[in-house]
């Protein structure tokens, strides 16, 4: 699933986490062998493998524009990164931003910040960890100075920062693309293998739930639009899907239509239509009842008329 270009794109956060569905999650357990363990890290999307990049989003202001994606690394099979194009830099650098909000630093703690970041234009990059509104307080930023990147290098950043402030809950990660860091558009930087660890910390273990078999779009769906759900599954014949609401009941019924090897992921995919479904509610979810596995079942998801009408609210 690979989401598009948004205005501060971020699906609400309050939403999941309210859901009732069992099976609710927040994000995805990646196996990363170069990083530190998934469960210490403060970062919940740290690879983009899996062609996700929630809750990662990007944000424009005042006449800065930018679409995003997130692709294959070129001559990496199976590696992905989160990319950026810058469409319009805007008058000031933070006028182009890709971040992940809801970050709580802990006083005395020592944290680790890793990433690989790259553009296909030489530019600049001011990236910081601090508070995501007044007074803006910032905790890490490279001693106030952009990076420079030089354009087809990936720049590998590895430094450690003591949190030397009374706790805060109200931080973000955050990248500035805009203004006079920004070389002349359009241009795309990427973002990879990016953590924030903290040996400290532990995530909320319903929160670490492996990747579901049924991949659904989880800001939700418009009731008369397209439906589609992507199923993960070696059979080759169709299989019985359940969609059900938040109460568990079942609602509709059907079976998948097998599309054989994803050269991409290498998974044996199944497509799921349910575009007749315009019933509107609130935490819906798939169940693949004759699916032998542990995770035969999707994230929860809305369908409503006004899904996407918050989003551009959300900066």
């Amino acid at each position: 699933m690979k989401f598009r270009r948004s205005i501060c794109t971020a699906v609400l956060l309050a939403v999941l986490l309210t859901l009732l569905v069992p099976t609710s999650v927040f994000a995805l357990e990646d196996n990363s062998s170069t990083l530190p363990p998934y469960k210490n890290d403060l970062l919940y999307e740290r690879t983009f493998d899996e062609g996700l990049c929630y809750p990662w989003h990007t944000c424009e202001d005042s006449g800065g524009k930018c679409s995003f994606d997130v692709v294959d690394v070129p001559g990496q099979p199976g590696n992905k990164a989160f990319a950026v194009t810058v469409l319009d830099k805007g008058q000031n650098r933070w006028r182009v931003q890709m971040r992940h909000r809801g970050l709580t630093l802990e006083q005395g703690h020592t944290y680790r910040v890793r990433l690989k970041i790259w553009a296909d234009a030489s530019c600049k990059v001011y990236i910081k960890i601090g508070q995501m509104a007044e007074p803006y307080a910032e905790y890490w930023n490279n001693k106030w100075s952009p990076y420079t990147l030089t354009a087809g290098k990936v720049l590998e950043i590895d430094e450690t920062f003591v949190m030397d402030k009374p706790t805060d809950d109200t931080c973000e990660f955050t990248f500035h693309l805009g203004g006079e860091l920004a070389a002349t558009p359009p241009y795309t930087v990427y973002l990879d293998d990016v953590s924030l660890y903290d040996p400290e910390y532990t995530k909320p273990v319903e929160y670490i739930l492996p990747q579901p078999d049924v991949r659904v779009n989880q800001v939700g769906y418009l009731p008369e639009g397209k439906k589609v759900a992507t199923v993960v599954c070696n059979s080759t014949q169709p299989v019985k899907w359940q969609l059900k609401n938040a109460a568990g009941v079942v609602v509709l019924e059907g079976y998948t239509e097998p599309k054989g090897l994803d050269k991409d992921s290498q998974d044996y995919v199944h497509w799921l239509d349910f575009s007749d479904f315009a019933t509107e509610g609130i935490g819906y979810y798939f169940e693949l009842p004759t699916v032998n596995s542990p995770t035969n079942y999707s994230h929860p998801f809305d369908i409503r008329k006004d899904i996407y009408t918050q989003m551009k609210y959300d900066a």
